[in-house]
Formats: structure tokens, C-alpha cells, sequence
């Protein structure tokens, strides 16, 4: 049992790239326009990163907190300090509470950088470089995951993020802690029984008495709102959730029976 975590806040939603579209085109004036042979794609990539670095002045004010960090969208290990690009990889995982830490070890074990191995081999570029692995920041910005990127400090500001906030440790160990006692303890659980409309207080009640036993009684856990059935149990950022369903015809309501 393999949970993934949730990657699509690693990009802006469509919300957020028209609003800062307009502002951009505010900026420039009605009559500024962008060149007909400019990428789709990379026109977008522009106004990302000229707005959100418009707006870091803010974060670094003190607004951006280890609160408004997505930690169910988990974090990414870059290949590259950039966003997009034919040769960039990134590999995908769940909140750690050293993030760059996390990534060294992705990149010494070769995971990180196959791409860039590869090239190297074939003799098309110079790599790798002198010092493996690279110097790794983490990034961030409210509603994102974490990104860790190879370069010096001020490559989060370059790609229009901050720096993990000074208050980052204790979520981060929280979120790192959730889901190893998930994957140690709960995944190895059958709690919720297929088929079947189980109340969930009894399944998230039963999950802390085994965190408890293995450990993890500081984990805490939760019961989501959607409905009276319970349909699995999973990490979610720094806490294990008990997500519901509604009930259908085809699976009565049983109670916790």
C-alpha cells in the first residue's frame, strides 16, 4: 500500500497565473505587447516569477509562516534550479523534517540526477560536478509544497520563493513523523473492512490505541467530514486522517457494528 502524496500544488493553479497576469499587464501599460514567437508556456513562467517576486518582500515581512506550507503536497527534489526544462527531473515525497537533507540523500543514491548522468556518460555535457552532491536550498511560498533546489542561497528568491520560515522544524518533524507512523503502523493494518459502511470514530479511535502501542502517541488523528462511512485511512500533511464517504444503496450504513 503506496500512499502518493498530492503534487499539484507544486505549480500555480489557473486562478492564480490570470490574476497575476492582470496585474502584470497593468504594470506594463496597454500598449506593452509580448512578442508572437514567445512560447505559450514560458509566457506564463515569466509572469510567475516577476509577480511572486513582487510579492517576496511581503513573505519576508513576516506573513509566510510554516502554516501556510502544503505539507499534504508533500515535497520535490529539483535536478536543476529551475522550474521547467527538457533535462529537469524531479522526484516526489513526502514532508521530511530536514528537507535538504532528504535530497542529499536522493542525490547520492543517483535518483535525483539520472538525466544529467546520463548526458555525462554520453559525453555531451560536463557532469558531475566537482562538488556531489550540489549545494541544496529548500524553498517555499504559502499554498506550495517544498521544493529543494540545487544552487546557492538566493535561488528561492530567483524562482519567485522564500526560504523555509524560521518556524518550519516542528510542523516539518510533525509532518516527517505522521507519515512514518502511518506507513509503519497504520498501512500495516487492515482497519477499514471493502464493501462495507463502517462509522469511522471507532476506526480513528483504534488507529491512536496502535499509534499509542508502536510509539507514536504524539501523532495525532483526525476524522474528515464527508460523509458517515469510513473509506481509508491516510497521512495527511502532519496529521493520519480517517477520510469518509457518503453511503450508498449498494453499502448500508452498519454502524460500527
Amino acid at each position: 500500500m503506496t500512499e502518493k502524496p498530492d503534487i499539484s500544488p507544486l505549480l500555480p493553479d489557473d486562478a492564480t497565473l490570470a490574476t497575476r497576469r492582470r496585474a502584470l499587464e497593468a504594470e506594463l501599460g496597454p500598449r506593452r505587447r509580448w512578442p508572437r514567437r514567445v512560447p505559450r508556456r514560458r509566457l506564463v513562467l515569466v509572469i510567475v516569477a516577476l509577480v511572486a517576486l513582487g510579492g517576496g518582500a511581503a513573505w519576508a515581512g513576516g506573513v509566510f509562516s510554516a502554516n501556510g506550507i502544503s505539507f499534504q503536497a508533500g515535497m520535490g527534489c529539483y535536478s536543476e534550479a529551475r522550474l521547467d526544462g527538457p533535462r529537469l527531473s524531479i522526484t516526489i515525497t513526502h514532508a521530511a523534517a530536514d528537507p535538504v537533507a532528504k535530497c542529499e540523500k536522493y542525490w547520492r543514491e543517483g535518483g535525483v540526477d539520472t538525466g544529467l548522468r546520463r548526458l555525462g556518460r554520453e559525453g555531451k555535457i560536463d557532469y558531475p560536478p566537482k562538488r556531489y552532491p550540489p549545494h541544496l536550498v529548500a524553498c517555499a511560498k504559502p499554498g506550495s509544497a517544498i521544493m529543494v533546489f540545487p544552487g546557492p542561497d538566493a535561488v528561492c528568491e530567483k524562482l519567485g520563493f522564500e526560504s523555509l520560515p524560521s518556524d518550519y522544524a516542528a510542523p516539518g518533524r510533525e509532518a516527517a513523523r505522521a507519515y512514518t507512523a502511518w506507513k509503519r503502523i497504520i498501512s500495516t493494518h487492515a482497519l477499514i473492512e471493502p464493501g462495507r459502511c463502517r462509522a469511522p470514530a471507532p476506526i480513528a479511535e483504534r488507529a491512536r490505541r496502535l499509534l499509542a502501542a508502536g510509539g507514536y502517541e504524539d501523532v495525532q488523528v483526525r476524522v474528515s467530514p464527508a460523509g458517515p462511512c469510513a473509506r481509508a485511512v491516510e497521512p495527511r500533511g502532519r496529521v493520519i486522517e480517517v477520510t469518509t464517504r457518503r453511503s450508498t444503496p449498494s453499502a448500508p450504513d452498519t454502524g460500527a457494528g
